[in-house]
Parts: C-alpha cells; sequence; structure tokens
C-alpha cells in the first residue's frame, strides 16, 4: 500500500499486489495453452483519488488479472446530497471463459473445463444508488454492452466448436442498451437473518439488430439459529423472454447452484429454480462441520438456448453408462425443417434468434449429403424452404445482408436474387437468376415482371 499526495488536499491511494502461481500449472487443467511464465501471474492494482478535480470528485480504477481472465474498472462519482440518488459513470472491460454454457463437464461432471468460447465484455454508463430507507435500498443502471466472444488464442468467433452460434446476432458480436434495476431488502437479529434481492434487466431497441429482452432473476435467502447449529435456506429463480444469446442462459451448477458439479454441468435454460438448504455446526473451536443439500431445474427451457444441444463434451470423458442425449444433431435438422415448413404455411410464427438459427442451418453446407446427386436435391429443397420463409416473414425479423452472405455461401441464386429484388439492385439480382443454370426459367420470369412494372 502506498499513498502519493498531490498539491494539498488530494492523495492518491495505490494498492499494488502481484502472485506469480509456479504451482498452477501442475494442479489446475489450462484453458489455453501458453507458453509465456507471465500467464501463470495474477494480481490486482487499485487507484483511488478522492477529490479528482478540487470539488471531492471520486475517481476509482480497479485493474484485476487472474490465470484466464482480467478485469478493469474505472467510475468516477460526483458528490450529491445525502438524500439523492448517488451517480457514478462506470467504463468496464472484461475478458473471461464462458464455461456456464460452453463449458466441458470434466471428472463426472465435478468441474468444467473451457469449451474454448470466451468472452470480451465493454459496458459503461451510469449507475444511481438510490437513498437507504429502513431495510430496502435499490440500484438502477443504463449501460451500452458490447460484448465479443473469443477463441483461445484471441481469435473473434460466431460459432463454437460444434458449428451452433455463440451470439444472438449471428455475427462477431452483441450491441444492446440494458436499464437495471435491484432492490434489495435485508433483516437481522441475534438469532435469525433474510434477505430478499430482486433484479429486472430491459434490453432497450435502440437499433433494429440490438438485443430485445426481459430479464427477471430473484435471490431469498433465510438463517436461523438452532442452538449451537445455524440453519440456512435459499431459493434463486429466474427467467428471460425475447431474444437471447446462449451466453445469457441460466446456468444450473457450481459453488452459487448446485454445489458437487462444475459450473453450467447440470444444464442451462431460459429458466431456472434452485434450492440450497446448508446445516453448519461446530465440532471443535477450529473445527465446523457442514451439511448441504442442493436441487434445481430448467423447468424445461433448455432446449430453448440456442447452441447448447447436443451438451458438449471432452474426447477423453468417459460416457458409459450414460443415456443417449436427445436431441441429436439430426434431430434438431428435423426440428428446424418442421418449424420452418409451418412458418411458411403461416401456421406459427418464431422470434429473431429461431429464426436465424433456422437460416443458418438451411444454408450450413456440413448439413448436406456427402453423395453428388443426395447433396444436389437436399440443396434444392433447402433454397425452396429458404425462398418460402423469406416471402412470409417480415424484413425487419431477418438482417438482409446477413442472410444474403449465407446464401452466397451455399449457392441459392433464387434466393439471393429474391434479396437483391427487394433491395431494388436489379442488375444484381438478374445477375443471381442469370447464375441459376439449372432453373434458367427464373431469369426470364425476373425480366418479364421487371419490364411489366
Amino acid at each position: 500500500m502506498e499513498t502519493a499526495y498531490i498539491g494539498r488536499l488530494a492523495k492518491i491511494d495505490v494498492n499494488v499486489d502481484l502472485t506469480h502461481k509456479l504451482c498452477a500449472s501442475l494442479m489446475l487443467t489450462p484453458f489455453r495453452s501458453t507458453g509465456s511464465p507471465l500467464s501463470l501471474v495474477i494480481g490486482s492494482l487499485y487507484i483511488k483519488h478522492p477529490n479528482l478535480f478540487g470539488g471531492s470528485e471520486k475517481l476509482d480504477v480497479s485493474l484485476d488479472k487472474g490465470l484466464y481472465d482480467s478485469n478493469v474498472l474505472i467510475a468516477y462519482r460526483r458528490p450529491r446530497p445525502e438524500w439523492l440518488a448517488q451517480q457514478s459513470f462506470v467504463i468496464q472491460h472484461s475478458i473471461a471463459p464462458e464455461i456456464g454454457v460452453h463449458g466441458v463437464p470434466m471428472d463426472n461432471f465435478s468441474r468444467s473445463g473451457s469449451g474454448g468460447v470466451n468472452l470480451s465484455r465493454l459496458a459503461d454508463g451510469l449507475d444511481l444508488n438510490e437513498p437507504a430507507s429502513t431495510k430496502w435500498s435499490s440500484t438502477t443502471s443504463i449501460k451500452f454492452e458490447h460484448i465479443r466472444p473469443l477463441s483461445d488464442d484471441g481469435r473473434s468467433i460466431s460459432r463454437d466448436f460444434d458449428g451452433f452460434p455463440v451470439t444472438c446476432s449471428g455475427s462477431s458480436h452483441d450491441n444492446m442498451v440494458v436499464l437495471r434495476q435491484e432492490s434489495r431488502y435485508a433483516k437481522a437479529n441475534d438469532h435469525s437473518f433474510c434477505h430478499l434481492s430482486l433484479q429486472i434487466g430491459q434490453g432497450i431497441p435502440v437499433l433494429s439488430k440490438w438485443l430485445i429482452f426481459n430479464r427477471f432473476k430473484f435471490i431469498a435467502s433465510k438463517g436461523l439459529k438452532l442452538g449451537p447449529a445455524f440453519l440456512l435456506t435459499s431459493l434463486t429463480g429466474g427467467s428471460i423472454v425475447g431474444d437471447m444469446a446462449p451466453y445469457q442462459a441460466f446456468a444450473i451448477g457450481g459453488l452459487g447452484s448446485l454445489r458437487g458439479y462444475g459450473e453450467g454441468a447440470v444444464g442451462s435454460g431460459r429458466s431456472c429454480l434452485v434450492a440450497n438448504n446448508e446445516l453448519t455446526f461446530p465440532l471443535h473451536k477450529m473445527l465446523e462441520g457442514a451439511i448441504f443439500l442442493d436441487c434445481g431445474t430448467d423447468l424445461g427451457s433448455g432446449i430453448y438456448v440456442p447452441g447448447t444441444f447436443p451438451r458438449q463434451r471432452s474426447d477423453s470423458e468417459d460416457v458409459s453408462g450414460l443415456v443417449e442425449q436427445w436431441p441429436s444433431k439430426k434431430d434438431i435438422g428435423h426440428m428446424f425443417e418442421f418449424i420452418a415448413c409451418y412458418v411458411a404455411c403461416e401456421r406459427a410464427n418464431v422470434s429473431k434468434s429461431v429464426l436465424s438459427q433456422i437460416l443458418e442451418y438451411l444454408t450450413s453446407q456440413n448439413n448436406f449429403p456427402t453423395s453428388v446427386s443426395s447433396h444436389h436435391i437436399t440443396s434444392t429443397r433447402r433454397e425452396k424452404q429458404v425462398l418460402a420463409l423469406l416471402e412470409v416473414v417480415p424484413e425487419i425479423d431477418w438482417n438482409a445482408s446477413y442472410v444474403l452472405g449465407l446464401c452466397e455461401k451455399a449457392q441459392f441464386y433464387q434466393v439471393s436474387g429474391f434479396i437483391h429484388t427487394i433491395r431494388h439492385e436489379y442488375l444484381a439480382a438478374l445477375d443471381r437468376y442469370m447464375k441459376d443454370v439449372d432453373e434458367p426459367i427464373h431469369a426470364f420470369s425476373f425480366i418479364n415482371k421487371t419490364f411489366s412494372k
């Protein structure tokens, strides 16, 4: 700890803590392999300035580096009367492995290893801390967030190892403006305590491509002293509706959820409900025992989390005795085609994220048969499905540029011509129709319709 004085009034407190984890490489299975010894250095740096501009403005800067993650936080606070909400302008950037959903269960699910997906988060905005009244307190924040998935070597990615999208937009990043409200209630005495936390997050559609969602979470806990023992029970639940990226799902498993399992090893879902019970009792002056019972469920919402089925496993994991997981990739394909048929017949509606997954599946070359004849038949059928979808789904529900790129790569010339036409790019549309040598009638039909107008 070191204090640096600036001028007569201001001072800066600097706290630096660096540790070199020499034994980490022997005790832990690394998420990524780096030859640099600096990768095993962890540490933290804190800088606080209590009077930045001479008006009691406070500046807090913190830097934390772990073995596989890092976090930088800059907070600026202006002085305000105690009866008003305290404002903080915050800029934060973090990088951490996303193992809650994309992690690989290991050691009989007791821990989770990296699945090769890391999240780079950049957030900036405003925090408002309301004055505490009796037992209630609340915090409101509005922030812009830019989330970019990275591979273990730092490259931007849009899909995981299994080929499923890791973002909601389908591109290499997600953008959102989130309005959050958290209210907390706490009450305690010598024999018991209770705590309640209610969190609500709303994605605001500032731009059409940004995420729109509503996320709700609650944590209720109760502690009771039973003679020399202490009983703690808690209930956690939540749900999210609207657009959702895989990393926003509720992960079940880990220290804050179902103990004894790795983070997300039990599952993940759009909704969750987890109950924790723990009884602690003294065994000796310096020793304490504990008995706990945890249970949780995704309330049947796990299949609605994009990119989480089938659950990833390491090649070395022993899966003998485990029931084959459903659905498989083939089952997922059948479901996508079934949904696409109902949407094209205007007998069903789907969200933007589900529509994006369907279009990605129908245009992916990985899902076509290997034989030449079967590949051609499947490609033609899939192109008809994509064209039927786009003709009935509103244009605001799909990104024309992104879908055009998928269709160009899959050589879906009829769909490409359709997209160019609705964008009034008639020469480009004619060029695509002319490339469809199997069905040249569409080129003549396009020319006839264009001249008739």
